[in-house]
């Protein structure tokens, strides 16, 4: 393979690409070989069917097979080898034809690159940044919080009546009119008033019962339900009260035993540095928001211009909505607009492109995946749907982007000017909102 790049203006550069007829025919007489030993035809034994018959079946899609490949191939070496950065979709020219065993393969990849500029000394850029302490009434709003949350139900003791926060233990029935529908019905259901778990209104019929009280409410059941049976039916729920328990909160002894910590010293040492990290870790990450508006707004070079008007076109048919079959027409301030945008976000990505290089930031898959790890552990209920997520490689691919991105706004804040500030974390009642 011979590859001779074109510089054609500053923008776009073209990439020729030629493929002997001798390196042809040896790819594809390996392929031939493969296949000749693998396959079977009527009144020949296994690897002994005539090169010829062979060819004829198989060989034009072998052909097409290499044909991709081959392009494949180039594209993949203007990528890593050639260390090109393409920004628009290459166009490919001057397609030789279809590929033969007897004449080279020859064609042309034309694409806009990174433009040229001049990166902004790190110095240059000013951030504020709060180093977080928790204080004592922080902590034991949290103490407190754990020991309500973790706590264990129980009988009511001081009052009858269940109200928002109690747990409320219930029989089931349903009725559609006359008849029972047996398989609603249930002889035991537990809900916490409050935590919006069931239908609203059957919810809201147990505040202020007692056990062995009953609660009957009419429901109509909304015509998009996913179970077809009970889409837009009238049923008429009947509940009768079992238990009505509430929680009683842990004493600190019993909360440092249930999170495995040595003492109650050791469990307020710990949730007091968790609290300051993870106020820490959203004080970083407001850095690198505002870092990434500085480059936005302080980065003005030109932009290739195919590779704009692609942005700018998706900027306009994502942000403004339209019914199928309606044309979609804009202002000329919403273009105006759209490509201002379009425009900042092609030099925010050839400046991150360009960072990456100069500072050989690279993301490990290990880092990816420990990422991914690290939110299903917080997702609680929907860690699957967030799994299923991150299994499809688009998405996966948008969060190593998003970890590199972080990696190179963190090497420049190393040399930027930080103004530091230190304050304490207050209970959230008393803080501003």
């Amino acid at each position: 393979m011979q590859a001779t790049v074109h510089d054609l203006d500053d923008f776009t550069q073209r990439v020729s690409f030629d493929f002997s007829a001798d390196h042809i025919k040896g790819l594809f007489d390996a392929e031939m070989q493969k296949i000749k030993r693998q396959i079977k035809m009527p009144g020949f034994r296994k690897g002994k069917v005539p090169h010829k018959m062979i060819t004829r079946q198989y060989g034009p899609g072998v052909l097409m097979d290499l044909q991709q490949d081959l392009v494949q191939k180039a594209w993949t070496h203007v990528v890593t080898e050639l260390k090109l950065e393409p920004m628009s979709q290459p166009e490919l020219e001057d397609l030789s034809g279809a590929v033969s065993t007897t004449k080279g393969f020859n064609f042309k990849f034309s694409f806009e690159t990174l433009p040229p500029f001049e990166l902004l000394d790190d110095t240059s850029f000013e951030l504020t940044r709060t180093e977080w302490t928790t204080s004592e009434e922080a902590l034991q709003a949290r103490l407190d919080e754990l020991c309500a949350q973790m706590g264990e139900w129980g009988p009511l003791k001081r009052r009858k009546k269940a109200r928002e926060g109690d747990q409320i233990v219930f029989s089931l029935k349903a009725f559609d009119g006359e008849e029972e529908m047996t398989a609603l019905a249930s002889d035991e259901e537990r809900v916490e008033l409050g935590s919006k778990t069931m239908i609203p209104e059957l919810e809201s019929a147990f505040e202020g019962l007692k056990v062995e009280e009953e609660a009957k409410v009419d429901y109509t059941f909304p015509e998009e339900h996913p179970n077809e049976e009970l889409k837009g039916k009238a049923i008429t729920f009947v509940c009768v009260v079992k238990e009505v328990n509430e929680k009683t909160s842990l004493k600190l002894e019993e909360l440092a035993e249930k999170l495995e910590a040595e003492d109650v010293d050791a469990l307020k040492a710990k949730l007091s540095e968790e609290m300051a990290t993870e106020r820490n870790q959203a004080e970083a990450q407001k850095m690198r928001s505002e870092l990434a508006k500085q480059l936005r707004e302080r980065y003005d070079f030109a932009v290739p211009p195919t590779a704009l008007n692609e942005q700018t076109h998706h900027r306009l048919h994502s942000e403004h909505k339209h019914a199928e079959g309606e044309a979609c027409e804009h202002s000329a301030e919403d273009e105006e607009a759209a490509r201002l945008e379009a425009a900042r976000d092609l030099r925010m990505e050839a400046v991150l492109r360009r960072l990456a290089q100069t500072r050989e930031v690279e993301v490990s898959d290990k880092e990816v995946n420990d990422r991914i790890f690290e939110m299903l552990r917080g997702a609680g209920e929907f860690g699957f749907q967030l799994f299923q997520f991150y299994q499809e490689p688009k998405n996966k691919a948008r969060l190593k982007e998003s970890l590199a991105e972080d990696k190179i706004l963190d090497k420049i804040i190393e040399g930027a000017s930080v103004k530091v500030t230190q304050d304490e974390i207050k209970p959230e009642a008393n803080e501003e909102a």
